[in-house]
């Protein structure tokens, strides 16, 4: 160490998000959010631990010092790293970055997904960028891809890193359709009960006005207009209509704009053997944290959060928030499904008075153009797979289009909705053949259209496929 601070710190800090944080140490965390801490990464909702060395070793570096660490790359993408961005993009900071994707650096077991970043406390007007493909060959010295960028390109913002070619059709594309999915529909999540194993049943048996499902070792009868079909760990496909294989037990009345819980009279007398079982499960659903829904309807059998009650009950897009390609599934049957932020599923519609129909939003969703700006700035799992969540598909553009092409392109999606869900139906195999054939040619003919309306060249329509799904 040099007077006035290192020249050089390498490490390999701890990963612990503040939900861990929180549950062992709360002291710490509180003074990290307090106001005399020094630690303006900390003063976001959600942080974590290696963002609080990152801020310290930067503050130890003397004036040409470089700092080298090991850290997830989350934080380049996700909401919560925002912070830790613009901390390295107020002084450009960014000297050198690594990334692995989805390969495991620290052995299988470990499931961090990470990157190297070099900092120099001088600042860097350009960054070089690595990405490693193949991570052995990598380790006995075989450079991954490799290019130079401009350091302003690592903004506050979540960072696309993309090929230059791949980023240059992007920024023509949201040059010139400035407006994104978020600006015209709304993008929300399922509803959340905070005891899935409780309200998501399955129906053993089941007639016109109820089902029995087991539990405990006894048959129940639920009635089924407190019911509603559910999706529960499905997989869904492009322009297919989802086929629910659960029931969710849905305690609730629907207004235009709210939901109103049924109350515990109603409940006895309209729905009696959904009131024995849910009555029968009370010591579960007493347990839990819930927030939300009217203090004059509060009972122990509402959901554990009261948002999203009244959306699923229109047509809509469901799409699974980890996939390997596009599937956007469409949903005219009131399906219900469950989960949060981190999924299993994610939902969007038009906003009331967008132009943008549902059939010409699964249109856009579906392109390999929106799946390319996906795979660019998505956070990665393991298996290949990556994040569709809100906030990698929000900001995706889309395109206006004169009303005749835009009547074209929902006739098209309108068709192959209903021939892709023809396909689960065929009984022969030759039928089925001959149905994938058609949904297959309607799923061209609407990509190239959207192509068209996008303004693509067959060129940047190469470069946007040559986008490689994250390793």
């Amino acid at each position: 160490m040099r007077r006035g601070g290192f020249d050089v710190i390498v490490g390999n800090p701890p990963y612990i998000r503040i939900q861990n944080m929180v549950a062992y140490s709360p002291e710490e965390v509180g003074f990290y959010q307090s106001p005399r801490s020094p630690y303006t990464t900390a003063r976001a909702d959600n942080f974590d631990k290696y963002a609080l060395f990152i801020e310290r070793s930067l503050s130890l570096l003397g004036p040409a010092g470089r700092l080298g660490f090991i850290v997830p790359n989350k934080f380049m993408t996700l909401t919560a790293g925002r912070a830790v961005r613009r901390l390295l993009a107020e002084g450009r900071l960014v000297d050198e970055l690594v990334h692995f994707g989805a390969q495991q650096v620290f052995g299988a077991g470990a499931q961090n997904y990470t990157c190297i970043l070099v900092l120099t406390k001088s600042g860097a007007a350009d960054v070089r960028l690595e990405r490693v493909a193949n991570l052995v060959r990598w380790r006995y010295g075989e450079a991954g891809e490799r290019e130079t960028i401009p350091g302003t390109r690592l903004g506050e913002e979540a960072w696309t890193i993309a090929a230059s070619s791949a980023r240059a059709v992007f920024d023509r594309i949201r040059s010139a359709w400035t407006e994104t999915l978020g600006d015209v529909a709304d993008i929300f999540v399922g509803v959340q009960t905070s005891a899935d194993e409780v309200y998501i049943v399955v129906a053993e048996q089941e007639n016109a006005d109820s089902i029995s499902i087991t539990w405990d070792g006894r048959e129940w009868t639920l009635e089924r207009a407190i019911l509603r079909p559910c999706l529960h760990d499905v997989q869904l496909h492009a322009y297919a209509r989802p086929q629910p294989n659960k029931y969710i037990i849905f305690p609730y009345r629907l207004g235009e704009r709210r939901a109103s819980l049924i109350q515990p009279r109603e409940m006895r007398a309209d729905y009696p053997g959904a009131w024995a079982y849910l009555q029968a499960r009370r010591g579960q659903l007493e347990v839990r944290n819930v927030t939300g829904g009217s203090a004059s309807e509060r009972q122990f059998y509402q959901y554990g959060r009261s948002q999203s009650l009244t959306k699923f009950n229109c047509a809509k897009i469901i799409l699974p928030i980890l996939s390997l390609e596009p599937r956007y599934a469409y949903d005219d049957q009131n399906i219900v499904v469950t989960g949060g932020g981190n999924g299993p599923y994610y939902l969007t519609k038009p906003k009331e008075g967008s132009t943008s129909s549902l059939y010409y939003l699964l249109a856009v969703l579906c392109h390999p153009l929106s799946e390319a700006m996906v795979r660019s700035r998505t956070s990665v799992f393991g298996g290949g797979y990556y994040s569709h969540g809100k906030q990698f598909i929000e900001s995706l553009p889309i395109p206006s289009a004169a009303a005749e092409q835009r009547r074209s392109v929902e006739g098209l999606v309108e068709r192959a909705v209903r021939t892709t869900s023809e396909v689960w139906e065929a009984r022969s195999p030759a039928i089925r053949a001959a149905k994938e054939r058609e949904a297959e040619a309607l799923r061209l003919r609407i990509e190239q259209a959207m192509t068209e309306i996008l303004g693509l060249t067959e060129e940047e329509l190469a470069v946007v496929r040559a986008v490689p799904v994250p390793a």
